[in-house]
């Protein structure tokens, strides 16, 4: 080459740019390797031209075309392994090209070394076709004579040929892939259109698994129902070819039981996807997914409506896959596309059961409104709601705020079944609790639920739990509720604003879920026996708050009654009257705070110890004992009231060892104190104590009237304690009073017979 004359530089940016350009516009290949032999081979005068391209999955180059000195072009199109130290290998590795001055002598040129030999062929250059840092193949340009040394403008135009050669083998792959990769867009438009004009549910679904199966090409595509009530799928459609390994049947229908993970993820709206070497599930709920099926590889997308799970679309195949993302994508889409289609079918019984339900409503509201027995409306709310929702337990819950607890007011069972409070063994116990009971009845909570649980009915939003067994809301109802035969709950509040008052109960049998429909009816129908709650809850505290008021008023009046005890009326036994008073007054402290235990510690004013002098205690697990001496200073009890002005509560653990030694009941848990006060300037000289079981919450109600009744009662003592001074100091004073006159009188004597011994003398 170097001792030929050079071409004009014009002509050849010319004859360069019209290549460049062909190469740029060109997307065919065999067209873009003629253009660049022929260039290689007119403009730079090489005796051999070879272009290979580069297999990335063998490791190996294959001829393309190319050159020979002979015109023979048969080894030009053999594909050439690439082995480890190879020149080949060392320009598709490193990306850069190499001379060689001999392929003749070089040892690495592998069978090129024959190739030279055969045409003579010594001074070579390999260069790579590569685009970026990725390497499409190489060019292989040699010359008869010894060495090669190509002129800078030569390495020019070599890099500018081959780089965009390159370039365009990179655009031809880019477009090749776009061609070949599934769009899921244009499918699911078509499949939009035919179902526009598809008159019937049947043959809509076979349209969604007939496009579906199209798309992804699997061993079968199915479309599976779920029964809410039963829990479990079915296959409602599915295509032509539903033979599973071995040559079983597809899985007529799938239990929640045997794929919990699996239906989990599916009411999550969750793509599960199994295919080779991966999992969207835990392993063994895989493995009785896939043994179920009968499959390999499985593709599932939920079918959900407005968050209710209609089904899934599942395309299965008998061996494994790697399941490519426009695939999920198109199988969620059409599982969207059904849900969306859904409801068509259902439409005329929805509307035919919301019409139902309207009137069901109308007529719970009727009742609500002229019914003045409240039983009666809720059990006329029963039987219509468990008619509806098929034999359903129905319960009525009134929160208790004093204990944190649920009393059972009214509930419906079937009538072979127990009612609830026959299972559960918790508080007191009774056939049935009405909203209309009398003050004798007695009355069944449910037990105290933990925190957890709270966060759940705090909500507004309904509690749902599909199956006892499986789930651990409500875990301190969980037992009981099993007892009952209930295996399924649905639970709403009575106000959907402020605080708790109440819930609405649905029990079931056996594990199910429940439609969009059955909670927005128990939503309403809750709403309307809330007003009835609501009016039952206002009644209670009105009857509470009689009954402190007549209580309040029974101690009022039993104090009032030692009024007339005025000083002059104090006897010898006036000590033990006001024993008397003391004891009466604390029953109705007692009925007030309906606790089982009611105590006074007194002690007179500067004295280190108290006594217990009155007591009122409903059974031994309660005891005081009445002949112990209180430390005041040392007792841990007494010296809390005394440092607070108002009542003071505390549970038994935190009671010292001296005040355990007087109150020594084994019932009790919680205890409410307050001190006898009456004026700053008077000193206290004694404290009531109430306690009852533990766990007692002290009634907000009650507690007010309380510490006015001990106000009363510590006026009263002190009154008659001062009442009782006056009069002992009366009875000394007349004493001296009666002293003074009969000395008085003996003196009187004393003189009078004094002058008149004088008056004597004197006569005489």
């Amino acid at each position: 080459m170097g001792e030929q004359p050079r071409p004009n530089e014009d002509k050849q940016i010319v004859t360069l740019g019209r290549v460049l350009q062909t190469l740029r516009e060109e997307d065919n290949v065999d067209v873009l390797i003629e253009t660049t032999v022929n260039y290689l081979q007119t403009e730079l005068n090489y005796n051999l031209i070879w272009i290979g391209f580069y297999d990335r999955l063998d490791h190996r180059i294959l001829g393309k075309g190319g050159v020979t000195p002979s015109g023979g072009s048969g080894f030009l199109k053999q594909r050439f392994f690439l082995n480890p130290g190879d020149l080949l290998e060392q320009v598709v590795i490193q990306q850069r090209p190499i001379g060689v001055p001999d392929l003749q002598a070089e040892t690495r040129a592998g069978e090129w070394r024959k190739v030279a030999q055969n045409y003579n062929i010594r001074g070579t250059l390999i260069y790579p076709i590569r685009y970026r840092d990725r390497c499409f193949g190489v060019a292989l340009l040699g010359q008869e004579g010894w060495g090669i040394s190509p002129r800078p403008d030569e390495k020019a135009r070599l890099s500018m040929l081959l780089g965009g050669m390159a370039a365009a083998l990179n655009q031809i792959e880019i477009d090749w892939q776009h061609q070949q990769a599934k769009r899921p867009d244009e499918p699911l438009l078509a499949l939009l259109n035919e179902l526009r004009t598809l008159p019937t549910m049947w043959q809509r679904l076979e349209a969604v698994i007939t496009r579906t199966h199209a798309f992804v090409k699997p061993t079968r595509t199915n479309i599976y129902w779920f029964e809410p009530e039963k829990r479990y799928f079915w296959r409602r459609v599915g295509s032509r070819s539903t033979s599973s390994i071995g040559g079983k049947d597809s899985a007529a229908g799938i239990t929640v039981q045997e794929a919990g993970g699996f239906y989990k993820a599916m009411v999550g709206d969750q793509v599960v996807s199994i295919g080779e070497a991966h999992s969207s599930l835990k392993a063994d709920v895989t493995s009785r997914l896939l043994q179920r099926l009968g499959v390999r590889s499985l593709l599932a997308a939920p079918i959900l409506l407005q968050d209710e799970l209609l089904g899934f679309l599942a395309v299965e195949g008998n061996d494994p896959r790697i399941w490519q993302e426009q695939e999920k994508n198109f199988v969620r889409g059409a599982a969207q596309l059904v849900a969306l289609i859904a409801p068509i079918e259902r439409m005329e019984a929805t509307i035919e059961q919301t019409k139902q339900d309207q009137i069901l409503t109308a007529e719970l509201a009727r009742a609500i409104a002229s019914e003045q027995d409240w039983h009666a409306t809720l059990k006329t709310c029963a039987d219509n709601l468990c008619h509806r929702l098929q034999q359903a337990r129905f319960l009525v819950l009134l929160f208790d705020s004093e204990s944190d607890r649920f009393e059972i007011c009214y509930q419906n069972h079937p009538a072979n079944r127990q009612p609830l409070g026959a299972a559960l063994r918790h508080g007191k116990e009774s056939n049935s609790s009405q909203l209309n009971q009398d003050s004798s009845a007695t009355i069944h909570y449910l037990p105290a639920l933990k925190e957890v649980d709270w966060q759940f009915l705090s909500s507004t939003e309904s509690v749902e739990i599909e199956d006892l067994n499986a789930d651990l809301k409500l875990a301190t109802w969980r037992e009981g509720l099993l007892e009952a035969g209930v295996r399924s709950l649905l639970i709403s509040r009575t106000s959907s604003e402020g605080h708790l008052e109440g819930l609405l109960a649905f029990g079931y049998e056996t594990p199910r879920t429940w439609t969009h429909a059955e909670r927005e009816l128990i939503r309403v129908v809750s709403q309307q026996i809330g007003l009835i709650i609501h009016q039952w809850q206002l009644q209670r505290q009105v009857l509470s708050q009689q009954k402190i008021f007549q209580s309040l008023q029974w101690g009022i009046s039993t104090l009032a009654s030692a009024q007339p005890l005025l000083p002059a009326q104090v006897t010898p036994d006036t000590s033990l009257e006001i024993r008397t008073y003391e004891q009466t007054v604390l029953q109705p402290i007692a009925q007030m705070l309906a606790c089982p235990l009611v105590a006074l510690v007194t002690w007179s004013p500067g004295e280190p110890l108290g006594r217990i002098v009155a007591s009122v205690i409903a059974n031994q697990q309660f005891a005081v004992n009445l002949n112990a001496v209180v430390p005041i200073d040392t007792d841990g009890l007494i010296q809390a009231a005394l440092a607070e002005d108002s009542l003071v509560t505390k549970g038994v653990d935190r009671l010292s060892p001296n005040t355990r030694e007087w109150l020594i009941g084994s019932g009790i848990g919680e205890v409410l104190v307050m001190a006898l006060r009456t004026a700053p300037e008077y000193e206290t000289t004694g404290v009531v104590v109430a306690a009852d079981k533990p766990g007692r919450r002290w009634s907000e109600m009650a507690l007010p009237a309380f510490g006015l009744l001990v106000t009363q009662l510590a006026w009263f003592r002190r009154y008659l304690m001062l009442a009782h001074h006056l009069q002992s100091q009366r009875q000394e004073l007349e004493r001296l009073n009666w002293y003074k006159h009969r000395c008085m009188e003996d003196f009187h004597r004393c003189l009078e017979a004094g002058v008149k011994m004088l008056s004597q003398l004197d006569s005489k």
